[in-house]
């Protein structure tokens, strides 16, 4: 589903996904539970901290008053499989997954019902070792089965002709044993990692009168997530090469998560007013980082390794147990007008606030439109902008913790001695401490976007559309080194008592705009049709300091604590792409459908060398070719029938 999402709307912690009303970090019910799904569903929305471009939208199906369900089984089995070019042997993989969904009353009751939904998979899949050692190349298949288990369940109950209610379970089980192994990835470098998770959701949707409807949503949920390495031992990673040594993967991560929504909705002539309070996230994590304890070696050839000369040592050494609060909260109202049976317009308002950013000014305006300029609504114009405020996630609250140069300490030792990294009578204690902090004037970081649409009715049930979308994205987050050695030599550091000074800034600025026409609808009485292709360019720079590492500017959560220079302007971190996406469904029941996909990535090729930077992010003289290029492909896939969609300027305004 991200492929019909832009970029350049999703925010630092990726595309939102929206469940029933309520926010959720992953999909936690199988996919034949699914009624609907909902992509740039009222764009512009003051409910929803993010735009509709970067959100996805999930409705569950319903409870009903008569038994019905689904099965489906999936079996994959390599026999039939082509050897993989990198494996000496062709691995011996297999695949099985059983999903299903069942609903119906509870005790023939009139008024309360149920649903229950299942999957379970096992892929007993193998990772293939591709790697260059000191004596030769490694080829090696390692088994990697995964599993996963998912449990859903819904309570619905109808009191009164005035409330419905409705109790939502899940559970989910996963584990990969190992993983990240494969490729220039030795097995005993892997790591043993499993997630468990369990939630609980209430919805109540109360009619207090005719002209008034309040809705109370409330999410619980709690997550576990163990990682543990291997074999307890130094980790090497000899670039190009392979990696060795232990993982050093060992960390535990559990959190526990409360949502709260309560909204009101005032229907009033021309005017439906909503407004309410909703907190998206306040939750407690709990973070046992014991990564990297023993250290990791770098080199930047195999030629290097063989002569015991690596280029960094990197230690981490403390405390890594993290606790803390990360509370999101918003308020918002909105205006749905029905100026006149051919014009209808949106207007809001929502503020934003989360802990850890003393920004409290976080207020958007948000407005859209759809006007049918002919009286027969087959030719829709549509139109809208809006500000939204971005969240920055939980990994840089934990950074900040625990990197205050007391707590948890990260050393970086540039030409280290190997095996022991250290000069005689010293240790990671006599090396300057790296820390992470914030700027003074960090702020959360904003996105200005605007669009507008032309959609046209070109057959009885065909929609044909051509949208243009610019994005203004201000004081983007990003982090550099300000302690780096200075031009021309980059020897020393201007504070020699510290390391890596890890800033967490707010000066990135982000620009975009894209292209799109779209084709949905039913082409003919067999046939549903959903084809789609975008043309866009977004780019991202650095305001201030003219900087030469751009893969230091990305979002806090793909970021690496590089030491940037000042030398070369700063280069864009995304160039224009295009995309098209087409899917082709015959109407009868749940039926094959095949989707197209393109994607012309030409213009996305890099090629650049580094100079060694100080912390040792990357060797001297490398090559770092993007991997990402043009192609096409052809997937097919079982799909259910999709329902009918309206047309006209009531429907979802602001295109």
């Amino acid at each position: 589903m991200s492929r019909f999402l832009d970029a350049s709307a999703i925010g630092t912690n990726g595309a939102m996904l929206v469940v029933n009303g309520v926010e959720m970090n992953n999909l936690s019910v199988s996919a034949s539970a699914i009624q609907q799904i909902k992509i740039n569903q009222d764009p512009y929305s003051a409910e929803y901290p993010r735009p509709g471009r970067g959100r996805i939208e999930v409705v569950l199906k319903p409870g009903s008053q008569e038994y019905h369900g689904v099965a489906n089984f999936i079996f994959r089995d390599s026999a039939l499989n082509a050897r993989n070019a990198f494996a000496t042997v062709k691995p011996d993989e297999q695949r099985r997954a059983f999903e299903g969904f069942l609903s119906g009353p509870v005790a023939h009751s009139q008024k309360t019902s149920f649903t229950a939904s299942l999957r379970a998979a096992a892929d007993d899949v193998q990772a293939i070792v591709f790697a260059e050692g000191p004596s030769g190349p490694i080829q090696q298949n390692v088994p990697a089965p995964y599993r996963n288990v998912l449990a859903a369940g819904t309570i619905n109950h109808q009191r009164g002709d005035d409330t419905t209610m409705s109790v939502t379970f899940s559970y989910q089980d996963q584990s990969k044993v190992p993983q990240d192994v494969g490729g220039v990835t030795l097995p005993s470098a892997g790591s043993n990692w499993s997630f468990s998770q369990w939630s609980v959701t209430y919805n109540q949707q109360t009619i207090i009168k005719p002209t008034l409807l309040n809705q109370i949503r409330l999410f619980y949920g709690e997550e576990l997530e163990p990682t543990t390495s291997i074999i307890p031992a130094r980790k090497l990673v000899v670039l190009d090469a392979f990696t060795g040594g232990g993982a050093q993967n060992d960390q535990l991560r559990t959190e526990h998560h409360v949502t709260l929504i309560e909204m009101l909705t005032w229907s009033k002539g021309r005017h439906t007013l909503k407004a309410g309070v909703n907190i998206p996230d306040w939750s407690r994590r709990r973070f046992d980082d014991n990564t990297n304890t023993r250290g990791t070696f770098y080199f930047s050839s195999l030629d290097a390794y063989a002569t015991s000369r690596p280029y960094s040592f990197i230690q981490q050494v403390g405390n890594g147990h993290v606790t803390f609060l990360e509370k999101v909260v918003g308020g918002f109202v909105q205006d749905e007008i029905r100026v006149s049976p051919r014009l209808s317009a949106s207007l809001g308002l929502r503020y934003d606030w989360q802990n850890y950013f003393h920004d409290d000014n976080n207020v958007g305006p948000r407005a859209s439109f759809a006007f049918a300029p002919r009286a027969d609504g087959k030719t829709v114009i549509r139109g809208g902008a809006g500000i939204f405020y971005d969240r920055t996630g939980p990994r840089p609250i934990q950074d900040l913790i625990r990197y205050n140069g007391v707590q948890q300490i990260k050393y970086v030792v540039t030409d280290p001695g190997y095996p022991d990294p250290f000069p005689p009578g010293q240790g990671p204690a006599t090396e300057p401490p790296g820390i992470v902090q914030l700027a003074p004037n960090v702020q959360l970081p904003s996105t200005f976007l605007y669009s507008a649409s032309v959609e046209r009715q070109v057959a009885k049930a065909t929609v044909a559309s051509i949208t243009y979308t610019g994005t203004r994205g201000y004081h983007q987050f990003l982090s550099r080194d300000i302690n780096a050695p200075p031009p021309p030599l980059y020897l020393h550091r201007p504070d020699p008592t510290s390391g890596v000074v890890r800033e967490i800034e707010s000066r990135g600025k982000l620009v975009g705009q894209s292209l799109q026409v779209t084709l949905r609808g039913q082409l003919t009485r067999y046939l549903n049709t959903s084809a789609q292709y975008t043309l866009s360019q977004t780019s991202e720079r650095y305001v201030g300091d003219q900087l030469d590492a751009p893969e230091c500017l990305r979002p806090l959560t793909r970021i690496w604590p590089c030491g940037l220079r000042s030398a070369a302007p700063p280069r864009p971190l995304r160039d224009a792409e295009s995309r098209a996406v087409a899917q082709f469904r015959p109407r009868a029941g749940r039926v094959l459908g095949p989707t197209l996909l393109h994607d012309d990535g030409s213009r996305r090729f890099q090629h650049g060398r580094w100079q060694r930077p100080p912390t040792g992010c990357s060797p001297q003289q490398l090559e770092r070719p993007g991997l990402r290029g043009p192609g096409s492909s052809l997937v097919a896939r079982i799909v259910p029938r999709p329902g009918p969609e309206g047309i006209g300027p009531d429907a979802d305004p602001g295109g």
